[in-house]
């Protein structure tokens, strides 16, 4: 089992990535009444998801003959969930131009529940994969 998060740089890259999206959610949802920039919380979150995804694309090696296969509803709920994120990024600059922290606030609960979801789709189908 230890192979499967630690067997290659991108396996250790994107299991750091996971732990460290791991604990910046527990103190984001811990501490919300405390948080004043929500502006920086939504970006850390952002680039956080978009890291992950990228790392996670390539340690399993999406598109090649042996990876991560691109058919199929996990390939494409993962991709509208990235959308999504985009989508939520998009529409928190655009507020951002308006001086609304609000969109941030609760933007930042949509892409923590996005980083949730798309982490407990490619972890599971990995160690479904492992295990079978």
């Amino acid at each position: 089992m230890l192979n499967l998060y630690f067997s290659s740089v991108p396996s250790i890259i994107s299991t750091v990535l996971i732990l460290g999206a791991a604990c910046f959610i527990i103190y984001v949802l811990k501490n919300h009444m405390d948080h004043r920039y929500w502006g920086r919380i939504f970006i850390v979150l952002f680039v956080m998801g978009l890291l992950m995804s990228i790392m996670s694309g390539t340690r399993d090696a999406i598109g090649t003959p042996n990876g991560f296969p691109t058919q199929g509803i996990l390939f494409i709920t993962l991709c509208v969930l990235g959308i999504l994120g985009f989508i939520v990024l998009i529409i928190g600059l655009l507020s951002k131009l308006g001086k609304s922290n609000v969109v941030f606030h609760y933007g930042s609960y949509i892409l923590i529940a996005i980083i949730i979801i798309k982490t407990l789709l490619v972890e599971g189908k990995r160690i479904i994969t492992f295990l079978s």
